[in-house]
Protein backbone atom coordinates (compact mmCIF):
# COMPACT_ATOMS: atom_id res chain seq x y z
CA UNK A 1 0.00 0.00 0.00
CA UNK A 2 1.36 3.44 -0.85
CA UNK A 3 2.74 5.37 2.14
CA UNK A 4 0.30 8.24 1.61
CA UNK A 5 -2.67 5.87 2.11
CA UNK A 6 -1.42 4.07 5.21
CA UNK A 7 -2.65 6.73 7.64
CA UNK A 8 -6.30 6.27 6.68
CA UNK A 9 -8.09 4.15 9.24
CA UNK A 10 -11.37 3.02 7.65
CA UNK A 11 -11.81 -0.60 8.72
CA UNK A 12 -12.90 -3.14 6.12
CA UNK A 13 -16.48 -4.25 6.69
CA UNK A 14 -18.26 -6.81 4.50
CA UNK A 15 -21.94 -7.45 5.15
CA UNK A 16 -24.78 -9.25 3.39
CA UNK A 17 -28.56 -9.01 3.38
CA UNK A 18 -31.34 -10.46 1.34
CA UNK A 19 -32.47 -8.52 -1.69
CA UNK A 20 -35.97 -7.20 -0.88
CA UNK A 21 -37.03 -8.09 -4.43
CA UNK A 22 -35.78 -11.67 -4.03
CA UNK A 23 -33.31 -11.43 -6.89
CA UNK A 24 -30.15 -12.29 -5.01
CA UNK A 25 -28.02 -11.10 -2.13
CA UNK A 26 -26.95 -7.55 -1.41
CA UNK A 27 -23.24 -7.27 -0.63
CA UNK A 28 -22.16 -4.09 1.14
CA UNK A 29 -18.45 -3.26 1.38
CA UNK A 30 -16.99 -0.41 3.40
CA UNK A 31 -13.23 0.12 3.43
CA UNK A 32 -10.50 2.65 2.74
CA UNK A 33 -9.94 3.64 -0.86
CA UNK A 34 -6.89 2.22 -2.60
CA UNK A 35 -5.62 1.84 -6.15
CA UNK A 36 -7.28 -1.04 -8.00
CA UNK A 37 -9.92 -1.61 -5.33
CA UNK A 38 -12.86 -2.18 -7.66
CA UNK A 39 -10.80 -4.48 -9.86
CA UNK A 40 -9.81 -6.61 -6.86
CA UNK A 41 -13.37 -6.83 -5.56
CA UNK A 42 -14.62 -7.80 -9.03
CA UNK A 43 -11.94 -10.50 -9.24
CA UNK A 44 -13.01 -11.91 -5.87
CA UNK A 45 -16.66 -12.04 -6.95
CA UNK A 46 -16.00 -13.64 -10.34
CA UNK A 47 -13.51 -16.17 -8.96
CA UNK A 48 -16.26 -17.23 -6.57
CA UNK A 49 -18.37 -17.98 -9.68
CA UNK A 50 -21.01 -15.38 -8.88
CA UNK A 51 -22.97 -12.99 -11.04
CA UNK A 52 -23.21 -9.24 -10.44
CA UNK A 53 -26.59 -7.78 -11.39
CA UNK A 54 -26.01 -4.22 -10.22
CA UNK A 55 -23.45 -2.13 -8.41
CA UNK A 56 -23.41 1.20 -6.66
CA UNK A 57 -19.91 2.57 -6.18
CA UNK A 58 -19.36 5.52 -3.85
CA UNK A 59 -16.18 7.12 -2.57
CA UNK A 60 -16.19 9.76 0.16
CA UNK A 61 -12.63 11.04 0.57
CA UNK A 62 -10.65 8.00 1.67
CA UNK A 63 -13.77 5.93 2.50
CA UNK A 64 -15.44 3.59 0.01
CA UNK A 65 -19.02 2.36 0.31
CA UNK A 66 -19.80 -0.12 -2.48
CA UNK A 67 -22.99 -2.12 -2.81
CA UNK A 68 -23.46 -5.05 -5.19
CA UNK A 69 -26.44 -7.25 -6.00
CA UNK A 70 -24.99 -10.72 -6.51
CA UNK A 71 -26.36 -14.22 -7.06
CA UNK A 72 -25.12 -17.69 -7.81
CA UNK A 73 -25.10 -19.08 -11.36
CA UNK A 74 -28.78 -20.06 -11.06
CA UNK A 75 -29.71 -16.48 -10.02
CA UNK A 76 -30.44 -17.59 -6.46
CA UNK A 77 -29.44 -15.74 -3.28
CA UNK A 78 -26.15 -16.82 -1.72
CA UNK A 79 -26.11 -19.53 0.91
CA UNK A 80 -24.51 -18.71 4.28
CA UNK A 81 -21.49 -20.79 3.25
CA UNK A 82 -21.13 -18.85 -0.01
CA UNK A 83 -21.38 -15.54 1.87
CA UNK A 84 -18.65 -16.63 4.28
CA UNK A 85 -16.41 -17.80 1.43
CA UNK A 86 -16.97 -14.56 -0.50
CA UNK A 87 -16.17 -12.41 2.53
CA UNK A 88 -12.91 -14.30 3.06
CA UNK A 89 -12.02 -14.01 -0.62
CA UNK A 90 -12.71 -10.26 -0.69
CA UNK A 91 -10.60 -9.69 2.43
CA UNK A 92 -7.79 -11.77 0.90
CA UNK A 93 -7.91 -9.75 -2.35
CA UNK A 94 -7.79 -6.46 -0.41
CA UNK A 95 -4.74 -7.36 1.70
Amino acid sequence: MPRRLKHFSTATNVSFREDPDGGGTVLHLTCHDQPGLLSRVAAAITRQGLQVHSARIATFGEKVEDTFLVSDQERRPLSPEAMDALEKRIRKHLE
